[in-house]
């Protein structure tokens, strides 16, 4: 349940901020189902119905599931989030994407930080 709050939290935000197109990744796969309504776990929950009032809003979401151990990504920005105070990045492009990851490594490789697993 903790994982669909946090589906809504981002989609209201992303919403607020004004962006028409956004892929969702999930690595829980139940929440994915839930969310894409193929199954009929947790219907009629209101954060369900919330998430899917925004959903229905007029932007187009894609929501997916992928292994945690596939994403490197979401692993690295996960680990980032834990050690650092809590700010929006966007990214605009992979090449600025890269960049930040780029950071990432080299801080890794000059602190006492561990690489995400």
């Amino acid at each position: 349940m903790a994982e669909i709050w946090v589906v809504y939290c981002v989609l209201l935000h992303v919403w607020r901020l004004g962006i028409s197109r956004l892929e969702l990744e999930t690595n829980n796969m139940e929440v994915e189902r839930i969310l894409n309504g193929t199954t009929e776990a947790l219907r009629g929950n209101v954060v369900v119905d919330e998430v899917c009032e925004l959903l229905a809003r007029n932007w187009m979401v894609k929501i997916t599931c992928i292994r945690r151990d596939m994403n490197k990504v979401a692993d690295i920005l996960a680990s980032l989030s834990r050690e650092k105070p809590f700010r929006e990045v966007l990214f605009t492009s992979s090449l600025s994407r890269e960049k930040y990851l780029d950071r990432y490594t080299y801080i890794n490789k000059h602190t006492s930080i561990s690489s995400p697993k």
